[in-house]
C-alpha cells in the first residue's frame, strides 16, 4: 500500500481516537477529524465515507492483516508461518494488534462507540468461532451449535474488554489462555 495513503489513514484514526478521549462518537463531526488529521475535505473524502466509516475501517484493517494469506514478521509478534488450519492463532493474533493499537483502541471502547466497534469485532470474529467449532478446537458441549458459538463469540468480546479495562497489562497469550481454560 502506498505510504501516503497509510500515512493520511493512521493520521485519521488518531485524530478518531483523541477526540474520544473528551469527546462524543456522536457529537464527533468530519470537521473535528479534518482538524485533527490536519486533512483537507478532499483527502478525508477520499478514502473515507463519515465519521462511522473511519471506525470500520480500523476494525476491517485489522481483520484483513490478520487473515492475509502473506503474513510477515513484524514488531511485536510473527504469525508467518503460522497454519492456517489452525484456527486458534487467529484470536491471538487479533489481540496482538489490539495490544499493538491500545492508544487508538482504548478511547473507542470507553465512548459511546463501544457497541458498534464490537458488534465489527463479532461480525469478523463469529467466522472464526464456527471453523474452531468444526475443527475440534474447542471442546464438545451438548448445545446447540449457534448457541454454542454465540457464547463463545461474546466471551472473546468479554474478554478484550476486560483485558481494555486493566490497561493489557497481561501479553496476549496470557489472555488467549484464559480464553483456552474456558473453551478448550
Amino acid at each position: 500500500m502506498d505510504r501516503r495513503i497509510i500515512r493520511t489513514t493512521n493520521a485519521v484514526y488518531h485524530a478518531f481516537s483523541d477526540y474520544l478521549k473528551n469527546g462524543t462518537f456522536e457529537e464527533m463531526t468530519v470537521e473535528d477529524l479534518l482538524q485533527g488529521a490536519n486533512l483537507s475535505r478532499s483527502t478525508f473524502y477520499a478514502h473515507f465515507k463519515t465519521k462511522g466509516s473511519v471506525l470500520d475501517s480500523l476494525i476491517d484493517s485489522i481483520f484483513r492483516h490478520v487473515f492475509s494469506e502473506t503474513l510477515t514478521e513484524e514488531k511485536s509478534h510473527d504469525f508467518s508461518a503460522s497454519d492456517h488450519e489452525d484456527s486458534l492463532h487467529f484470536y491471538v493474533h487479533v489481540l496482538f494488534h489490539f495490544k499493538d493499537l491500545q492508544d487508538l483502541i482504548a478511547p473507542i471502547l470507553s465512548s459511546d462507540c463501544r457497541d458498534r466497534f464490537l458488534s465489527g469485532i463479532r461480525k469478523n470474529i463469529d467466522p472464526i468461532t464456527q471453523q474452531c467449532l468444526h475443527s475440534g478446537a474447542f471442546a464438545k458441549r451438548d448445545v446447540p451449535e449457534k448457541f454454542l458459538r454465540q457464547q463463545i463469540t461474546e466471551s472473546y468480546l468479554v474478554l478484550i474488554c476486560h483485558w481494555f479495562s486493566y490497561q493489557c497489562q497481561k501479553s496476549p497469550e496470557e489472555m488467549m489462555g484464559l480464553f483456552c481454560a474456558l473453551w478448550c
